[in-house]
């Protein structure tokens, strides 16, 4: 069942009228002229409308939202054994985000990056390189991870952002419920039932830096249906001075029907073509390169209510991702070779086959049991990374099961634990045990203590890049790893989830101590190269143990029935045993890519029926990304969105601003090529039903 989203209300100036110009020159500047406008509108904050309350009891004292994804049995936010971030509706659109990535700034501890302008990472207390490759990342339960690269790639999902009811982010390890890769965290990306979306919509987004943007929407209900379909394009220009510009059309159906009144079948449809643009600037003949990917994916999830309390679920998917990325290299002295331009590809093809039992009963009273079984077949084909035009596999099998017990009305006891085995690991068990107490009336204290398991990726496994013209090696880039395990992570956490103030505020911290062996780390392999001698070969093995220690929290305070402010604030301590070990390739950076300190803050303020205001800040310290990324100084951001709600006769619609990065004050991301500039664009949205 979907969790419940808080809403905001709106509000009246009660005749009077007051016009603020703020032309801030610091992040410092900003911030007081957005004091300022909230200063001289709350005391209009509990005025009424057509003689009653903007917003009712019910909806400003809201209560905790409902979610699924801590172990998949509908719990209470209170009662789960994981902290989590619900990025609801109303966070989603006062954000502004063009891209999904985008809204995780607005998660405790996550850092957002891009390599390419099309091309973010998303990451859980840094450790992370353009493939965050610890994250799992469902949507609507259907797992987005690459097989080949690990991590998502996240422009290219058939997803528009309109589509998104909300977003459950797990802060921690929960390989107990989804298996192995939700090591550091797993985001449920929850898309909205058909039923809620009738009628058209439609919306038009334009702007600096070649922003192109739509989305068409069309709803259709029955007595035991419904369906909707979007159409979508996303087009930009990419970062400045770099060849990275991206063209995005998608399409999506989503379906239910309801064959009885305990049967229910739905399915989903996506596609998408993402055209980019790839280059050095440097070069001689690469100055830029047309890169085309092609996705799909079929879901089909079938679900019979036994009972009140009893259901049974049965689920299958299959993704589908292809990748062209060839091009030459510049002309290059190969001696006796002559002066050659060396071919490169880096293209391949994915395929993921998944299906999945689930089974949720009450045992009895006080018991809730959830368990099930799945099988998943991956299968990948890339030459130019992988060696060979072969097609690699890997079958999974799993089985999994988490108990609830209400051992007391203020104790809640939860246990579970996932069992996998894949053709390149042992079979692995990630269990979890945690206690949530109730201290008081909405004070709930949790202690919990978890192991986890990471499973490696082709890339991983199986990487045997080399450069080859007319038969001859030039260089043998990297080497596939001799022998290759999971890495295992033990997590220790304490958390607190409090309401304050007539449940107006909601206070989440987590602290935790994280400790991850077996690290699958890049090293350093000898290699036969006759013409580019300074080359070095690498390959992946088991190395090194690494501890992160923090603290995250998160503060949502409803401050009137207009205003509401969201704020995050993460400290990270990283420490290793490897470094100084001359085999790990770049061993510091895995230290500094663990951020000191990041935090953030969302104001979405509403001025009356028809206008709202919103600010997003976002501020990571000093940070370095593996793999291609750079060391970088922490930067800061501020997104300001201003928006007016339509009302024409039937049509109902919502015209706004936004602007990224809105004090243009430029900051690197990811590598030092890359800088971020202010970005403005207007959005027009429009909804007939």
């Amino acid at each position: 069942m979907p969790g419940r989203a808080f809403v905001t209300g709106t509000g009246n100036t009660g005749g009077r009228s007051v016009a603020v110009c703020v032309r801030p020159r610091s992040l410092r500047g900003a911030a007081l002229g957005l004091a300022a406008l909230l200063w001289l509108s709350l005391p209009c904050a509990g005025a009424a409308e057509n003689g009653r309350l903007l917003l009712d009891e019910s909806e400003y004292f809201a209560e905790l939202p409902v979610v699924l994804s801590a172990t998949r049995l509908s719990q209470h936010q209170s009662e789960t054994p994981a902290a989590i971030t619900v990025v609801d509706r109303e966070m989603i659109k006062a954000s502004g985000a063009r891209q999904v990535a985008d809204l995780f700034r607005f998660v405790p501890g996550f850092q957002v990056g891009y390599l390419y302008g099309y091309q973010p990472s998303v990451t859980y207390h840094g450790l992370s390189d353009e493939f965050s490759r610890r994250m799992q990342v469902l949507v609507d339960g259907r797992s987005v991870y690459s097989p080949l690269y690990g991590g998502v790639f996240w422009s290219e999902l058939p997803l528009a952002i309109d589509d998104i009811e909300r977003i459950e982010v797990i802060r921690g390890p929960n390989a107990a419920t989804y298996g192995a890769n939700a090591v550091l965290g797993v985001i449920n990306i929850i898309t909205r039932h058909p039923s809620q979306d009738p009628g058209t919509y439609v919306e038009l987004a334009s702007g600096t830096g070649g922003v192109r943007d739509g989305t068409v929407r069309q709803g259709w209900s029955g007595a035991d249906f419904d369906l909707r379909a979007t159409l979508g394009y996303r087009s930009d220009n990419g970062f400045r001075d770099r060849v990275d510009s991206s063209r995005v059309p998608f399409a999506t159906l989503r379906g239910e029907i309801r064959k009885s009144t305990n049967d229910t079948v739905e399915l989903q449809l996506g596609a998408s073509t993402a055209d980019a643009e790839k280059g050095d600037p440097a070069s001689q003949t690469n100055l830029a390169r047309d890169t085309d990917t092609n996705t799909s994916y079929q879901f089909l999830r079938w679900t019979r209510g036994l009972s009140a309390d009893d259901e049974l679920l049965v689920q299958a998917y299959h993704n589908y991702r292809n990748h062209d990325d060839d091009y030459f290299t510049d002309p290059l002295n190969l001696g006796p070779l002559g002066v050659r331009q060396v071919p490169i590809d880096y293209g391949g093809t994915e395929h993921r086959y998944d299906l999945e039992l689930q089974h949720i009963m009450r045992l009895a009273p006080a018991w809730r049991l959830v368990w099930g079984a799945g099988l998943r077949e991956d299968q990948v084909r890339s030459p130019g990374r992988l060696g060979t035009s072969s097609t690699f596999e890997n079958r999974q099998e799993r089985l999994f099961a988490n108990v609830e017990w209400r051992a007391s009305e203020r104790t809640v006891v939860n246990a579970g634990a996932m069992v996998e085995r894949t053709d390149y690991t042992d079979t692995e068990t990630s269990p979890r045990l945690a206690i949530n107490y109730d201290v008081a009336a909405g004070h709930t204290v949790r202690l919990a203590a978890s192991r986890a398991a990471r499973n490696p990726v082709f890339i991983e496994t199986s990487n045997d890049e080399r450069y080859v013209l007319d038969g001859v090696l030039l260089e043998q880039v990297s080497v596939p790893a001799a022998e290759l395990g999971s890495e295992k992570l033990e997590t220790y956490e304490l958390g607190y989830l409090g309401q304050w103030l007539d449940r107006r505020v909601l206070f989440d911290v987590r602290i935790y101590r994280d400790r991850l062996k077996d690290m699958i780390t890049e090293i350093f392999v000898p290699e036969p190269d006759e013409f580019i001698p300074e080359k070095q070969a690498f390959s992946f093995a088991n190395i090194g143990e690494f501890v992160v220690e923090g603290v995250d929290a998160r503060l949502d305070w409803r401050l009137a029935p207009t205003t509401r402010l969201a704020l995050t604030y993460a400290y990270a301590d990283a420490s290793g045993t490897d470094v100084g070990d001359p085999a790990v390739r770049n061993q510091q950076r895995r230290l500094e890519s663990v951020p000191e300190k990041t935090m953030s803050a969302l104001l979405i303020h509403r001025f009356s029926p028809d206008w709202e205001v919103s600010a997003g800040y976002y501020r990571v310290g000093y940070m370095l990304w593996m793999g291609s990324g750079d060391e970088l100084d922490g930067y800061e951001r501020l997104d300001l969105r201003l928006a007016h709600r339509l009302r024409l006769g039937g049509l109902r619609g919502e015209m706004a601003l936004v602007a990224q990065n809105a004090l243009d004050e430029e900051y690197r991301d990811f590598i030092d090529e890359n800088t971020a500039e202010r970005r403005v664009f207007a959005t027009l949205a429009l909804e007939l039903r």
